[in-house]
């Protein structure tokens, strides 16, 4: 599924999310807030971060070419970002995506 929401399903959330694809659309990059993955959500909601699963949807409605998930849990090591960025590769997979997808790191150029 690509519709995503922060504060579920509304007329005024829809449109919210049509504002923010349309601002991001066609990005070369786009690096943006990736902090929870959906079990987590569940529980801080509301907290003013974005589950990486939205992120990537967003990507993709907006047809970014790469998108940077970034702001990861201060919590959460390597190995668990990279497992978040296996998922949203899968993620892309299924959704017929070719969208470039990777973890943002401290200290990382990007060449665009």
């Amino acid at each position: 599924e690509t519709h995503w929401t922060h504060m579920g399903r509304s007329e005024y959330s829809e449109r919210l999310d049509r504002e923010m694809a349309d601002f991001c659309r066609g990005a070369d990059l786009l690096v943006c807030d990736s902090q929870y993955t959906d079990a987590e959500y569940e529980k801080k909601r509301g907290w003013g971060h974005s589950r990486w699963r939205d992120t990537v949807a967003l990507a993709i409605s907006a047809e970014v070419k790469r998108l940077a998930l970034f702001h990861h849990d201060p919590e959460r090591a390597d190995d668990a970002v990279d497992g978040i960025v296996a998922e949203a590769l899968e993620f892309l997979g299924k959704s017929g995506s070719r969208l470039d997808c990777f973890a943002a790191r401290e200290g990382q150029t990007v060449a665009l």
